[in-house]
């Protein structure tokens, strides 16, 4: 009796530690904005959300590897439409850029369009990083902002400029160690200067575990090995 239950004990932590691993370790998700005619596939499964409605709810969103339920979902209010093959990024697949997904976008003429993510882990931070692109004459500045944070280098006073690749000449925008709110919310402005208009292609969120969890996870494994050898120890 005492032996399978030491057996269910130790099957148990390390199934969960495991379990928590993976979950962890699988924290990326691609999204695609627009109708691309060719599906993007660097860097695993995108999230393509379509729709030609200025304002929505995007639900149903997998993990990049593994193909899981992520439970986030994705709000995005006064936007005017998708567009395709009109971006104007010309760096092909570059680091988690596919080119497919920078061929189309969300956009939207002067003013203010916002993005909402949401089912969020509220302890965990955010990288968020985003193409902005769209070939086309004259400059498009935007302001953009996430999570109340500019990006390190301010757009709106640096040049931002969506009809040379989106940011210093190919380069993506970048956030990092974003918290989201107590509801596991984060915000993303869009603000267009001027009379210009503004632009998202693509974007990659990676969530970063704080480091409780790790250990946590590692202590279950722990205590799995050790009861591992523990039996061994006892069958000799």
């Amino acid at each position: 009796m005492k032996s399978s239950k030491t057996k269910f004990v130790t099957a148990l932590a390390l199934g969960v530690a495991l379990a928590g691993l993976t979950q962890a370790s699988a924290t990326v998700l691609l999204f695609d904005f627009g109708t691309s005619a060719a599906a993007p596939s660097v860097g695993g499964t995108w999230n393509s959300i379509a729709s030609d409605q200025a304002s929505g709810t995007a639900t149903g969103f997998t993990y990049a590897t593994g193909g899981a339920a992520t439970g986030i979902s994705l709000a995005y209010d006064n936007f005017q439409a998708t567009t395709t093959n009109q971006g104007n990024w010309a760096h092909g697949n570059k680091d988690w850029v596919d080119a497919n997904a920078t061929a189309d976008y969300f956009w939207r003429g002067a003013g203010t369009a916002t993005m909402t993510l949401t089912g969020l882990n509220p302890s965990w931070t955010y990288d968020i990083e985003l193409v902005s692109a769209r070939g086309a004459t004259g400059n498009r500045v935007a302001t953009i902002t996430v999570g109340g944070l500019t990006t390190s280098e301010d757009v709106s006073s640096s040049g931002f400029n969506s009809l040379n690749d989106g940011w210093n000449n190919g380069s993506i925008l970048r956030w990092s160690g974003v918290s989201p709110d107590v509801n596991g919310a984060i915000g993303i402005s869009f603000t267009a200067a001027g009379s210009n208009s503004l632009f998202i292609n693509a974007m990659q969120v990676t969530a970063i575990p704080e480091p409780s969890t790790y250990a946590a996870l590692f202590g279950l494994l722990s205590l799995g090995c050790v009861l591992v050898i523990r039996r061994r120890k006892l069958r000799s």
